[in-house]
C-alpha cells in the first residue's frame, strides 16, 4: 500500500454508521460477558496464544464467538440467496437502510459460509460499495477467526480491499480479545498497514472501552498521534457518557491538553444531548 488517502465519497461516510451496527452488536454481546474485567473481551487468552483464534488455544480452528456446532451467533447461518440480492442492491450510492441490511446479514454468516460470500463479492468486484461489504464481512470473520481472516488478507492484491478488510478484522477483534489484537499489531512490520491496523483498533477501543484506550495511548504512535488519539477518546466517550468523559478531561494534569480536548468533548456530547452540550459550552465563556 502506498499510504495515500483520498476524500471518501459521501456514501462511504454513511457506511461507517452501518458498520457500527455490526461491531456494536458484537461489542455489546461481549461487554456483558466481561464486566468483571474491563481489560478483556469475551475471553482472556495468554499472549502466547497469538496465532490462534479466540477460544482456540488447542489449535482446533474454531473461534470463540461461533456456536459449538460452528453455525454462528444465531445458530442457522445466513440466508445466502438473500444476501446475494442485498449485495447487488448496494451498488452505486446506496441508502443507509440498504447498507444496514447487508450488515445485519453479515452477522449471521458462519465461517463455513465465508468462501461463498467472498465469491459473491468477487462477482460485484469494482463497485465502490463492495469495499463496505468487504469491511462488514471481515468484521464478522474477525469475530469468528481473526487469524484466518488475516491470512486471507495476505492474498488480496487490491490495496483498497486490503484496507477495508483490515479495518473490519481489527474493529471486531478489539471487542472480543483486545490483548491478542494489540499483540498482533505489535508484531506487524512497520508501515502503512500496521498504522491502519492501529487506527482501526484504537478507534474501536475508544468507542467500546475508553478507560482502556486511555491506558494504551502511549502504545499507539508518536506524540503527534497521541494528541489525535486523546481527541478521539474525548469525542467518542462523550457520545456515550458525557459526564464520565468530562470527569476524565478535567482530571488531566496538562492545562493545555484539557483546553484542546474540550471542543472534541463538546462535539461528542452534542451527539448525545445537544442542549446539555450547549449549556456546558456557555459556561466556558
Amino acid at each position: 500500500m502506498d499510504g495515500k488517502s483520498a476524500l471518501a465519497p459521501v456514501w462511504f461516510l454513511v457506511a461507517g454508521a452501518a458498520l457500527g451496527f455490526v461491531v456494536g452488536r458484537v461489542s455489546s454481546t461481549h461487554r456483558g460477558e466481561a464486566e468483571h474485567d474491563p481489560h478483556k473481551g469475551a475471553e482472556r487468552r495468554p499472549l502466547s496464544a497469538i496465532g490462534t483464534p479466540p477460544g482456540d488455544a488447542d489449535g482446533s480452528g474454531k473461534g470463540g464467538a461461533a456456536a459449538e456446532d460452528g453455525s454462528g451467533i444465531d445458530g442457522d447461518g445466513a440466508d445466502l440467496e438473500s444476501l446475494r440480492l442485498k449485495l447487488r442492491q448496494i451498488s452505486g450510492n446506496p441508502p443507509l437502510r440498504a447498507l444496514m441490511e447487508v450488515s445485519a446479514s453479515m452477522l449471521d454468516v458462519t465461517e463455513e459460509q465465508i468462501p461463498e460470500v467472498l465469491a459473491m463479492m468477487e462477482a460485484e468486484k469494482g463497485k465502490q460499495s463492495n469495499f463496505f461489504a468487504m469491511m462488514a464481512l471481515f468484521s464478522r470473520w474477525g469475530e469468528l477467526n481473526p487469524m484466518g481472516a488475516l491470512a486471507h488478507i495476505e492474498n488480496l492484491d487490491n490495496a483498497q480491499m486490503r484496507s477495508s478488510a483490515l479495518q473490519g478484522v481489527f474493529s471486531s477483534w478489539m471487542t472480543t480479545d483486545p490483548d491478542a489484537a494489540i499483540a498482533h499489531i505489535d508484531s506487524m512490520p512497520k508501515g502503512s498497514e500496521r498504522t491502519q491496523a492501529q487506527n482501526s483498533a484504537f478507534g474501536m477501543l475508544a468507542f467500546s472501552n475508553p478507560e482502556r484506550a486511555v491506558e494504551l495511548v502511549d502504545r499507539f504512535g508518536d506524540d503527534g498521534e497521541k494528541q489525535q488519539r486523546y481527541r478521539m477518546i474525548a469525542n467518542t466517550w462523550a457520545m456515550n457518557s458525557p459526564e464520565e468523559a468530562l470527569a476524565w478531561v478535567q482530571s488531566l494534569p496538562d492545562d493545555k491538553l484539557r483546553e484542546n480536548l474540550l471542543p472534541n468533548l463538546i462535539g461528542g456530547w452534542a451527539n448525545n444531548n445537544a442542549q446539555e452540550a450547549l449549556a456546558f459550552a456557555l459556561t466556558l465563556e
